[in-house]
């Protein structure tokens, strides 16, 4: 009986997912211009014709680079770039460590804290949020790096635009 279950399950998410990849279809035509973000950061515009919905489906579109207006596909450009630069500054920090995701195990992260207006720096011991800047080993290490990019990431991350990428 299980079996027929687990069957059942995956019918059940197929359809789910030709669901969703129809509505995606409809928006592309409702909006027929889109934006795709290249490998280099450039951008391209892209018309909508029904022939190309497999290549956004297989290439562009399972990797987060279209978008519905020019300015969204900067706005990922830069957060992108901003991304890269604090993977590299967290990882010559760290010096080759790596976080444990384990009860008493410290590791420190950036975060917005809405009543400061600022980016702070918290730490993580027995719950382990999953943040889009990484762990640092030591919270001087963190602290410089807020310090570093904190206008970075105020620009493009807490006053950036909130947009759906397709």
């Amino acid at each position: 009986m299980s079996k027929i279950n687990e069957i059942t399950n995956q019918y059940v998410e197929l359809q789910n997912k030709k669901r969703e990849l129809e509505k995606l279809e409809n928006d592309f035509k409702d909006n027929s211009r889109l934006y795709v973000l290249n490998p280099d950061g450039s951008i391209r515009e892209k018309r909508f014709v029904d022939e190309w919905m497999p290549l956004f489906d297989g290439q562009v579109l399972t990797q987060g680079n279209l978008f519905g207006s020019e300015e969204q596909a900067e706005l990922e450009a830069k957060r992108r770039v901003l991304l890269y630069k604090i993977k590299e500054f967290r990882n010559f920090r760290n010096d080759g460590w790596l976080p444990q995701f384990t009860i008493n195990s410290k590791k420190f992260y950036l975060e917005w804290d809405e009543s400061k207006k600022d980016i702070i720096v918290s730490s993580a011991v027995y719950n382990n949020p999953f943040n889009i800047f990484g762990y640092f080993k030591s919270i001087g290490h963190a602290e410089e790096a807020a310090s570093i990019f904190k206008d970075e990431i105020i620009k493009l991350f807490v006053k950036g635009e909130i947009y759906e990428i397709y």
